[in-house]
């Protein structure tokens, strides 16, 4: 009874021993979990996590802004390496803005506005082109009726006034009468014939 009692007793202890291992490695492992969730937290932000019967831990509100991880069932041989590249990424990005969106979709709604304000002012432009070289063109011909007018009774009124001689207008450039002048041509009794410029012009010089 003395000799068994001496082997029970040290398979006991024997037990005890691989026991408290046993505790001491699940604590470890435990510790090893946590540190886990608390890089992925770190790394990710707030995620639920799924437990399996033997783990525990706290569960989420649904709330808005937290994400489920998907189940892997297998890890592939570069996840660490992959997880570094994430992760020098990411430092390198700096702080993340979260009012981002709603900035970039003011700046974008702003961009448009004055794009559309833009193709307004290019509209009226090209409007107003069309009215001034219409104007243009019906104030040239206006210009170019009315010195045909003037020059019809121009000879006559100088020969009047003057007793003799001989007098006309001529347009300083005919091809375009927005520019164009008057020059006054006469030729005074028993006298050789001169040119005096006139300021006159289809833009109202």
């Amino acid at each position: 009874m003395e000799e068994e009692t001496a082997v029970t007793q040290k398979e006991a202890h024997d037990h005890e021993t691989i026991y408290t291992q046993a505790k001491i490695a699940y604590s470890q492992q435990q510790s090893a979990i946590e540190g886990l969730q608390e890089r992925i937290k770190a790394d990710l932000g707030v995620v639920a996590l799924h437990y399996d019967d033997a783990q525990f831990g706290p569960n989420l509100l649904p709330i808005s802004g937290v994400q489920a991880l998907p189940k892997i069932s297998e890890l592939p041989d570069d996840i660490e390496e992959t997880i570094h590249n994430f992760r020098g990424q990411m430092q390198r990005m700096g702080a993340i803005n979260p009012d981002a969106p709603e900035e970039y979709q003011e700046t974008q709604d702003r961009h448009d506005f004055l794009t559309e304000q833009l193709d307004d002012l290019n509209e009226t432009e090209e409007r107003l082109r069309k009215v001034i070289e219409e104007l243009d063109e019906l104030t040239s011909r206006a210009f170019a009726e009315t010195v045909d007018k003037v020059n019809a009774v121009f000879g006559e009124t100088f020969t009047q006034l003057f007793g003799g001689g001989a007098g006309r207008l001529v347009l300083t450039d005919p091809d375009d009468l927005t520019i164009s002048g008057v020059d006054i041509i006469a030729r005074l009794p028993n006298r050789r014939e001169q040119g005096w410029a006139c300021s006159l012009a289809a833009s109202g010089r």
